[in-house]
């Protein structure tokens, strides 16, 4: 990454736990300015403190409210006049049978998955046009490339995230600002706090933000990992059999979970 980030504005949402504070740990180390931003006031104040770092600040932002991620982004902005990256990272989880999903539910996956993104590039790219560049970190899933059984919430939310920086990072590539989608599996994270365990396949989060981060410093639209995660969607993606007979395994499996355990893994 060398110097990629050094005195780079950057705001990162959901930055009082998981991918986002450890973003912002590594960001702050390689001598970025960084707006935290959380709906958790206490969690983000206490993020911050524990960083010991003047060049990061605290901004309590609920992503599903417009007019605090505007206040956000122009707050950023306003440090010295640009905004460099924007990582639309805030997000929670969504695995459940379908019999459990309310429609409240529906809401809320959304409004924090979708909308709190939405709200981010309303308001990122028009001032990265003004100033005539900038970069799009946008955290969508592996559930956003595979469409998996018992997250259809989730997956719904997160396909629609990759299809937005698919759709932007083309149209706006002419105007030196960047879209890279991140393409997380399982991280060891606060989202399986509800689940009371983590997968055993996941990986710590300060790798998941090594690799997030060096494939930002290379501008790269797309980064999927980990790499044997990466190696099943496609196969998933690229042979329909293979496809069938996977998915139809994994809703049993995740049926006899909840059965027996209460959860999906």
């Amino acid at each position: 990454m060398d110097n990629y980030f050094q005195d780079k504005v950057c705001v990162v949402t959901g930055a009082a736990s998981g991918i986002g504070l450890q973003l912002a740990k590594d960001l702050l180390a390689a001598r970025a300015v960084v707006f935290m931003a959380d709906v958790n006031a206490d969690n983000l104040a206490r993020a911050r403190d524990g960083l010991g770092r003047d060049n990061a600040y605290a901004v309590v932002t609920d992503v599903t409210k417009e007019e605090q991620v505007h206040a956000l982004i122009e707050r950023a902005a306003g440090h010295n006049g640009r905004l460099d990256i924007l990582f639309n990272n805030a997000g929670i989880g969504g695995t459940m049978p379908w019999e459990d999903v309310t429609l409240d539910f529906w809401r809320r996956v959304l409004d924090i998955n979708l909308w709190g993104v939405i709200h981010g590039l309303h308001y990122a790219v028009p001032l990265m046009r003004k100033q005539g560049g900038g970069h799009i970190v946008n955290t969508s899933s592996m559930a956003g490339l595979v469409n998996i059984p018992y997250q259809t919430v989730y997956c719904a939310s997160k396909t629609a995230v990759a299809a937005i920086g698919e759709c932007l990072r083309f149209e706006l590539a002419d105007e030196n600002i960047h879209v890279t989608t991140v393409y997380p599996a399982n991280v060891t994270t606060p989202i399986f706090a509800e689940a009371g365990a983590v997968p055993d396949d996941a990986i710590p989060v300060e790798e998941a933000v090594n690799i997030i981060l060096d494939a930002v410093s290379r501008q790269e639209s797309a980064v999927i990992f980990p790499e044997g995660s990466r190696l099943w969607a496609k196969s998933v993606q690229a042979v329909p059999e293979f496809r069938e007979k996977v998915m139809l395994e994994l809703a049993r499996e995740r049926r006899r979970n909840y059965q027996t355990k209460g959860r999906y893994f």
